[in-house]
């Protein structure tokens, strides 16, 4: 017997159960797993195809499997002896569906399989960790959710022995346990990675702002981590010469009219995607009265298509800035989260997305303040269009 679910196995896994789609009644059916498709075929002669792109939600319960798809909700169950296999591969399955579907394609730099995550100190979840240059990203073993580690906001990283607690600036805390003897390559490979990732920071913008790379790296990219637009204060506290680059190069720019009639200022750098997506750049919230405007600054090439409009609705600009700053790492820095529609958000190919919204209460919050996107055109009228947009009189006018 043994032997034959082996052979089975080897062709695509078969598993036969009871399935009960959308409430409506009890079959007996075979699930079968045929590369990137779930298939399950009812005793009444339904078939459902799925890839891990049309499924919202997977929850693998101790006795059952829930799927909810665009269009349907689908509960697996009575699979016998055969469950543990069924939840794995089909968690499995998920997981690697979703990660194919990721907002950065970018190639793991490093691996730890078959460990614990608990956030917040609310329960342990299985689930794998890949750390990439910019990020660590913690994929959940029975949902297939991707919980994103940025490594600017880690504040601190604790040894407990069997834990590793990683302490973030923002989100909750995450500690991670059943490393092994790995424990110490995880801890010394995500020191190294926030280190280079910082280096990196700082010489690029060092150089993208004129100023001596070698001498000034650690100093910039403390005052101006990667991703996090920091108000120009602050960035002046640590940095007076990073603070006076910064203002020199966008008063060169067309939002200098922009800069003159803002209230406050914040500037970011952002690491290039190695996916190739973008480039490194600066970029630029400018509060306006009540209106904050999100721009690009400087970049290597002129990729910047669109200003993205925002009303602060009382909202300290700071609190803002940390918002957006956050809400745009966790989606790769995409705009898409921000501006698509709930309807369009559902489309396949955009689930990362989808989770991002429902995942982030900042994120969520933040689609509501959106007022809109001002697209560049020749000319600079665009200009125009965000100052009478933010209520402020533009250059020449009346």
């Amino acid at each position: 017997m043994e032997s034959t679910d082996n052979a089975r196995e080897a062709f695509g896994d078969v598993f036969e159960c009871a399935c009960d789609i959308q409430g409506k009644g009890v079959h007996d059916a075979k699930v079968r797993l045929d590369g990137e498709t779930l298939n399950i075929e009812t005793e009444d002669g339904r078939a459902l195809l799925l890839k891990a792109r049309q499924i919202s939600a997977l929850d693998i319960g101790d006795i059952d499997i829930r799927i909810t798809a665009q269009a349907s909700a689908i509960r697996l169950f009575r699979f016998g002896r055969r469950f543990d296999k069924a939840a794995e591969l089909i968690g499995l399955w998920y997981k690697k569906g979703k990660l194919a579907d990721s907002v950065v394609m970018e190639k793991s730099l490093e691996t730890f399989d078959d460990i614990q995550y608990e956030l917040s100190r609310k329960g342990r979840r299985p689930a794998s960790l890949r750390m990439y240059a910019m990020y660590a990203a913690i994929v959940d073993s029975r949902n297939g959710k991707v919980k994103r580690m940025p490594y600017p906001y880690i504040r601190d990283i604790l040894d407990e022995g069997l834990s590793v607690n990683v302490r973030m600036q923002k989100g909750p805390d995450i500690a991670l346990s059943m490393l092994g003897r790995r424990k110490d390559v995880f801890l010394k490979r995500l020191r190294e990675l926030i280190d280079s990732l910082a280096n990196d920071v700082g010489t690029r913008a060092a150089e993208m702002l004129g100023m001596e790379a070698e001498s000034r790296a650690k100093e910039i990219s403390g005052a101006l981590p990667d991703g996090r637009a920091i108000p120009l204060g602050a960035i002046g506290a640590k940095s007076p010469l990073l603070a006076e680059a910064l203002m020199h190069k966008a008063s060169e720019t067309k939002l200098a009219p922009i800069i003159e009639k803002s209230d406050e200022l914040a500037f970011g750098f952002k690491k290039g995607s190695i996916g190739g997506l973008d480039d490194d750049y600066i970029w630029m919230v400018a509060r306006l009265g009540g209106i904050a405007v999100m721009e690009t600054v400087l970049a290597l090439e002129d990729s910047s298509r669109a200003a993205y409009l925002f009303d602060m609705q009382g909202q300290l600009f700071q609190a803002f800035v940390e918002d957006l700053s956050w809400c745009l790492t966790l989606v790769g820095f995409r705009r898409e989260p921000i501006y698509l529609s709930d309807e369009a958000l559902r489309e396949p190919g955009r689930e990362s997305y989808l989770q991002a919204v429902e995942d982030v209460p900042e994120l969520a919050r933040l689609r509501t303040i959106y007022k809109g996107r001002v697209a560049h055109t020749d000319g600079g009228s665009w200009v125009e269009k965000i100052l009478e947009a933010a209520g402020k009189q533009p250059p020449g006018g009346r």
